[in-house]
């Protein structure tokens, strides 16, 4: 017999915002925009969030129940069971990562 897993609602609205961001919808990079910068800003860029204004409802009110879960984990997103999803949305949306040569040692 399985485990049940129970999800919260940012849970819930974490994976619909990924299905959102691996699409090719007109809210799909902005869905991308806020993943990727929670993940890592630095690397990532961050989200602008003026964009809730130029999305749904529901992915609005999806991207603000994930950003309620800020306290359980100020320091990064978790993407529980996702990084094959995640990784693809960083091909996808910010490309393949450079590749610099070695350090010479002289």
């Amino acid at each position: 017999m399985q485990p049940v897993i129970a999800y919260s609602p940012s849970d819930e609205a974490l994976h619909r915002l990924v299905r959102i961001a691996s699409g090719n919808g007109p809210h799909a990079r902005r869905a991308a925009d806020f993943l990727l910068a929670w993940l890592d800003a630095e690397d990532h860029g961050g989200w602008d969030p003026r964009d809730l204004s130029f999305v749904d409802r529901r992915t609005a009110q999806d991207i603000l129940d994930v950003l309620k879960s800020v306290h359980k984990c100020p320091a990064s997103l978790e993407y529980p069971g996702m990084t094959r999803e995640i990784a693809s949305l960083t091909r996808i949306w910010r490309g393949p990562r450079p590749q610099f040569p070695a350090d010479e040692h002289f």
